[in-house]
């Protein structure tokens, strides 16, 4: 519970002081001295956390994507699904959110639940995206990190459905209405 506090410290830093970058989290044991927390041991503390039963309040939401680096070996990097549990369950950075949310596709779900949504419904990707991230939510009785999906993907699916209607209207000729002014 210390580290997840560490790195969202570490994460506020960093949006406070986008100048330092992503500061290193730097571990002291007595006996061995001082040891770098690696991305890829922080990414383990992440999956641990949604693999635990421990609920705990994050005062400072985690910026997961710092998690998944290009340096970052590809089965260390967290999966959309993990970052949306980790979401439901103890909260990650609106940017972090936002980012997932813009670039996540239905291919990058292995999940069933995400599946049947996107299948049974008539919803965009966006909305059932947005379904569930919900459900983790729920399932962790999490109203502040509900309220946060909705706040990120709303925009995004009423922007999609902007764009539906556009390219609509774009292909059907408007009907010819005559000027009233003269001339």
């Amino acid at each position: 519970q210390h580290l997840v506090l560490a790195m969202g410290v570490r994460d506020e830093l960093a949006r406070l002081f986008p100048e330092l970058g992503s500061l290193p989290i730097v571990l002291h044991d007595p006996e061995t001295g001082f040891k770098a927390f690696s991305l890829a041991a922080q990414a383990a503390l992440v999956r641990a956390c949604l693999s635990s039963e421990s609920r705990f309040f994050l005062e400072w939401p985690l910026d997961l994507r710092v998690l998944n680096q290009v340096g970052i070996a590809p089965d260390a990097r967290l999966t959309p699904t993990e970052i949306l549990k980790f979401h439901g369950r103890f909260g990650v950075s609106q940017d972090c959110l936002s980012e997932v949310a813009k670039t996540t596709r239905g291919e990058d779900f292995h999940g069933d639940a995400f599946l049947s949504h996107s299948r049974t419904a008539t919803f965009s990707e966006r909305a059932a995206f947005a379904l569930l991230a919900l459900e983790f939510t729920v399932e962790a009785d999490n109203e502040r990190a509900a309220r946060n999906i909705v706040k990120v993907v709303a925009p995004l699916i009423f922007e999609e459905r902007a764009l539906r209607l556009r390219s609509i209207a774009g292909s059907v000729a408007a009907p010819e209405i005559p000027s009233l002014l003269p001339g």
